[in-house]
């Protein structure tokens, strides 16, 4: 389940920019969001390589856990990490958020990172990022720890494959519409060497 920008009835609005390698056709980075009836699933894949084999990998390990009725980050992986045996397997970034507790749990494998930016920018930390276990989905999986943080309106959830360079939360003004940050994160961050993802989501919390 790929998702296009939308948010007018959910708590989170989201979009997601990508592109192949240069030359390539197909795309070796991936992204899921899955909405449930109190919290949202996101997750960003990078299958390893590039081309047709990176991308039906990635599709493989997106359509397990679109498919399973579960918002759990841990099951989520794990069922990837038994779809994807023998394969050449894939990094991850995922993120449960829960809207009754306003509460977020996530990790990362490998070197898809992932970041939360608060909206108010005197919150300490204002800032924080995934803990990225070394480690392949599929292929030699780390133990898995999750890490729980509280989340507010207007916080923003920013995913990136490594087709991106470093640098660019100094260039996102937060009250930016998220297509625009993704696409700005994506037009001048491109390595231009490997495929490229990033998805932005903003929450909104529930609505009173």
């Amino acid at each position: 389940m790929i998702a296009a920008p939308n948010s007018s009835l959910l708590p989170v609005e989201w979009a997601v920019a990508s592109r192949p390698l240069p030359g390539q056709n197909a795309l070796g980075d991936g992204s899921l969001v899955k909405p449930g009836t109190d919290g949202m699933v996101f997750a960003v894949v990078d299958g390893l390589g590039h081309g047709a084999e990176a991308a039906k990998v990635t599709a493989t390990g997106l359509e397990v856990m679109g498919n399973d009725e579960s918002m759990s980050v841990l099951t989520l992986v794990k069922l990837c990490n038994e779809a994807l045996l023998q394969s050449r397997g894939l990094t991850i970034s995922i993120a449960s958020l829960d809207f009754n507790a306003d509460e977020m749990t996530w990790l990362a494998i490998g070197n898809v990172d992932a970041l939360l930016l608060r909206a108010n920018p005197d919150k300490q930390p204002p800032m924080q990022n995934v803990l990225q276990r070394a480690g392949v989905v599929g292929y030699q999986m780390p133990n898995l720890q999750t890490e729980a943080l509280p989340i507010s309106p207007g916080d923003l959830l920013i995913f990136s494959t490594d087709g991106i360079r470093p640098g660019f939360i100094t260039s996102i003004v937060r009250k930016d519409p998220v297509a625009h940050i993704a696409h700005s994160i994506l037009n001048n961050f491109f390595k231009g060497t490997d495929d490229a993802l990033v998805l932005v989501a903003r929450y909104h919390g529930r609505k009173p």
